[in-house]
Parts: structure tokens; sequence; C-alpha cells
């Protein structure tokens, strides 16, 4: 945690000197949409999906800020669990080429899960369902836009969560979000 925090600050005073000047003349509101992957530490097999939107401000070459909601889930009939994420990120945008623009991401959210699992009373196995958790956690990352047009660009994005709920069992809930998408600047 405090290597993150150290590393953050260091990134901060970093990009406070003046980016260079991008002649690419580009929009700084999007709204977004993003389709992915999230391999949770020790759960799931490899099936977890997600979907997600995203609402954004640029406000100079260097820093922007971003809300996003994600459903993530794995299973899609039985036993599985299912989140919605609702987060808010700070983007640090290394200085920019007039078409790729890498960025740092970080940020803090809200993290609703429900499970559904398969208990055993001693006698019969039994389906637990809408076990449900709301906890707070936070995130780090980075990314890459690589402009389309003056208006559009793709995404890519990946995001290590941090979140530490009381999960059915031994599992624990971290994990990376990789997700691409498109962003349409207006």
């Amino acid at each position: 945690m405090k290597r993150i925090v150290i590393f953050t600050l260091l990134l901060i005073t970093a990009l406070s000197v003046k980016a260079q000047d991008v002649t690419y003349e580009q929009n700084n509101i999007y709204l977004g949409v993003r389709a992915g992957t999230l391999l949770v530490d020790n759960m799931g097999n490899g099936r977890d999906v997600s979907f997600g939107a995203m609402f954004g401000i640029k406000f100079n070459d260097a820093i922007g800020i971003e809300f996003s909601y994600d459903n993530q889930f794995n299973g899609l009939f039985g036993t599985g669990w299912s989140t919605d994420a609702y987060q808010a990120s700070l983007l640090l945008y290394l200085p920019a080429s007039p078409r790729v623009q890498f960025y740092f991401v970080g940020g803090v959210g809200v993290y609703r899960s429900s499970y559904n699992y398969w208990a055993d009373d001693g006698w019969n196995d039994y389906l637990i369902s809408d076990t449900e958790y709301t906890d707070a956690g936070f995130h780090a990352g980075g990314g890459v836009d690589i402009s389309l047009s003056p208006n559009v660009a793709l995404t890519l994005d990946s995001r290590y969560i941090f979140v530490n709920e009381d999960t059915p069992g031994d599992n624990r809930t971290d994990g990376l979000l990789a997700t691409a998408g498109f962003k349409f600047r207006f």
C-alpha cells in the first residue's frame, strides 16, 4: 500500500511538468463502452466476463477523471457470482503523441456482489442463493487510448481491483480487470 502511494505521488510530480503540446484536436468529454474479463485471484475458472460503460472528462493533456459502471459475472446457470462495480478514477496521461495516449489509472469504488453456491447439510446438497455483500475498495492500473478519429478512440485498459469481501469459503475477491472498448468524444 505504501509503495502504491509513493508511486502515485512520484507520478503526479512527474506529470506536473508541462506535457508537450498536442496538435491533434480532440474533444475532452466522452462516453464509452467496454468488455473484457475479470481474473479473480482464486475464484472461477476463466469464464469471468465483464461489461461496462464509462463517462469521462479530460481536463488537459495530463489529467482526467472517469466514472464507470461494470457488471462482472461468472457462471450463467446454477453456481457463480456477479458483481456490480461503481468506480471513480483519476487518469494521469503520459506526454501524448498525436494519436496514442498512455495513461495510469487509480481510484475508489463500491462493489456489490452476489453469490450462488452449493452447500452440504450432511444429507443433501443444496444451492444457497443471493448472498450479497457490499464493500468499498480501490483500483490501480494503466491503459492506452488509440484515436481512430477525432471523435472515436479504441481504449485498452487493465486495472487491479483491491476489495475485501467476506465471500463464501476461503475465496478472495481481488483481481485483474482487463477490458477493450470505445470512447466516443463530444
